[in-house]
């Protein structure tokens, strides 16, 4: 499952709702609730603590789809070998995140 969070969350609570989910990703929005960043397992593992703000460690350019290009999901996922990829509105709003195993 997703985990989408907003970029005024603290990190801490971010990890703790994702390790509940049992995801590898959290998708970060703004108050307008557009994606402006995401953030890994991997990422969160090379930090030296929990206790900095998501905005100064999420990756601010993440790989997304806009609705009329969904069809091309799973060849995006496999190239960059990801195992979930949001899919935007013309706005920039996440409408869903689509897992590979959804795909497959």
């Amino acid at each position: 499952m997703a985990i989408i969070v907003n970029e005024g969350s603290s990190l801490f609570d971010a990890v703790e709702k994702m390790k509940s989910e049992k995801s590898r990703l959290i998708f970060v929005v703004d108050d307008e609730k557009k994606l402006v960043g995401v953030i890994s397992q991997g990422d969160i593992l090379k930090l030296p603590k929990l206790s900095i703000p998501i905005n100064a460690c999420m990756e601010m350019n993440p790989v997304y789809l806009f609705e009329k290009d969904k069809n091309l999901a799973l060849d995006v996922l496999k190239k960059y070998q990801f195992s979930e990829l949001p899919i935007l509105s013309k706005q920039f709003k996440i409408l869903e995140v689509l897992s590979i195993w959804e795909l497959v």
